[in-house]
């Protein structure tokens, strides 16, 4: 098993342990990332469903799925090829690369 591999597989496992000071876990912080990221696009840019985004270091894809379908467009890309096909798997709308 390589590097990514472990860091593919224990990478909400860690991100959970990094939120665990709130007392909630990671999909709330991601919920609201997306959230915020949307509000964001639409006061600078416009109608986010017009608009092509890019989720650089986007991981397993977590946020990726409360960003599919409000996006014209959504590709994720991460250096670890291991959480690409786990973002993948879980995204099928979302292109990675």
């Amino acid at each position: 098993m390589t590097d990514y591999d472990q860091y593919r597989d224990r990478y909400t496992e860690e991100l959970d342990r990094a939120v665990s000071f709130a007392g909630t876990d990671h999909d709330f912080f991601t919920l609201a990332k997306a959230e915020e990221l949307v509000r964001i696009a639409e006061r600078h840019l416009g109608d986010p469903a017009k608009l092509d985004a890019l989720d650089v270091g986007c991981g397993v894809g977590l946020t990726d799925r409360h960003l599919s379908g409000r996006f014209r467009s959504l590709t994720g890309t991460d250096v670890s090829p291991g959480v690409l096909e786990t973002a993948a798997r879980s995204n099928p709308g979302v292109r990675y690369e």
